[in-house]
């Protein structure tokens, strides 16, 4: 037998063998008079194979149904007569008003089955939208009825107003990125060529105790060294200020150690120990070469526009006061290589307890030396005995667990 499509449904006998799958009604052929829209078909279909049932189908949109069944008859009769001006005065009279559509919504609202079907309020308080009714279809010697009808609809959905939407302002473009070749024609860039920093913070002060700068605004930044000690130590063989061809501007730039203090180069050679254009590991402190070249820095990701020699000459400029919002990254960089719990930091502490020899012995791990160098830190004892308490207390933790698990 048949499978009831809705509440109440009368059953016809089938002489179709048992087992047979169910035979599902199909739709009436699309025509010009029937309105399209999935309630209309059901209402049809409804009313073609059973009584009208009290279920939650026939009181969900009262309204709906009923403007549709009278625009239905008014384009019936439109098309009889040909669509000589009385269809129009039935369909503007068929098609109630927007605050008769409203009042019935509201007093059924009372009325929506507790599944949440209906278009009353679901569960939780949210108020569902009203759907619009179905559009209707006509002929084109019916278009005195098709206008009235989208008449009627847009009186229903006249209070609905529509708000413009505020565009997203267009992004910038960005800056076109010049060729090997056209950046060779170009001069290169001196300091005298960019714009002048802006200093608007404090010069840092100085620990008594540690020798750590302190910068008010930026507290766990606590190097041992300012930029002027480091290159007088010895460091980046002596060519970090060197010309450059920066693979992130696109432009090369020279003589670059103009921008900084006269006071920090007095007395030193320039030309060797800051800008020069051979790397010489005799120049650095620790007598070994360390690092990598700009091109692996600029291909990690590491080199931004503001900064094209890296994180030393942001150093140089956040020393003196410039203040950017490459800052926290920067700082985050410092931090995971010589700060506190620094990677290189810790693992030249581990070597040197390890070996037995002094925080200060240079025979130790030169090149973490000179590495930790470059980032403005020196191990000195405090610093080396509370990293030897930390390994000690590594260590008897992981012997307990080792004897817990025995």
């Amino acid at each position: 037998m048949c499978v009831s499509l809705f509440p109440r449904m009368r059953q016809r006998p089938s002489n179709r063998p048992p087992g047979a799958p169910p035979l599902r009604p199909s739709p009436r052929p699309r025509s010009s008079c029937r309105p399209a829209g999935r309630m209309i078909w059901v209402s049809r279909l409804s009313s073609a194979f059973c009584a009208p049932p009290s279920g939650a189908l026939w009181t969900a949109r009262p309204v709906q149904w009923a403007v549709a069944a009278k625009r239905r008859a008014a384009m019936t009769t439109a098309r009889r007569r040909g669509g000589r001006g009385t269809a129009t005065d039935a369909a503007a009279a068929a098609a109630p008003s927007a605050a008769a559509t409203r009042r019935s919504l509201r007093a059924t609202a009372g009325a929506t089955p507790p599944d949440g079907d209906g278009g009353g309020a679901p569960a939780g308080g949210a108020k569902r939208r009203r759907s619009p009714p179905p559009p209707v279809r006509g002929r084109k010697k019916g278009a005195a009825a098709s206008a009235a009808a989208a008449a009627a609809d847009e009186e229903q959905l006249a209070p609905t107003k529509k708000v413009p939407s505020k565009k997203a302002p267009a992004a910038k473009a960005p800056a076109k990125k010049l060729t090997a070749a056209e950046a060779a024609v170009l001069p290169p860039l001196a300091p005298s060529d960019l714009p002048p920093l802006e200093l608007t913070a404090p010069p840092p002060t100085r620990d008594g105790t540690s020798r750590e700068f302190v910068f008010d605004d930026a507290p766990i930044f606590r190097p041992k060294l300012s930029p002027e000690e480091v290159l007088r130590a010895g460091a980046f063989g002596g060519t970090y200020f060197r010309p450059i061809q920066s693979g992130v501007t696109g432009r090369r730039y020279t003589r670059t150690w103009e921008e900084l203090p006269a006071e920090w180069l007095a007395g030193l050679d320039v030309p060797r120990v800051v800008g020069s254009e051979v790397y010489s590991k005799g120049v650095n402190k620790y007598g070994v070469s360390c690092g990598q070249g700009l091109d692996a820095w600029e291909s990690s990701g590491w080199i931004v526009v503001q900064d094209p020699y890296g994180w030393f000459q942001w150093y140089s400029r956040f020393f003196q006061g410039r203040r950017s919002d490459d800052d926290t990254r920067q700082i985050g960089r410092w931090s995971r290589c010589a700060g506190p719990t620094g990677r290189w930091r810790g693992n030249l502490v581990g070597k040197v307890y390890r070996s037995g020899a002094s925080y200060d012995d240079r025979g130790v791990s030169p090149v973490v030396r000179q590495t930790l160098l470059h980032w403005a830190y020196e191990l000195n004892e405090a610093d080396y005995l509370d990293g030897v308490e930390q390994i000690k207390a590594r260590e008897a933790k992981k012997g307990k667990e080792v004897k817990g698990w025995r």
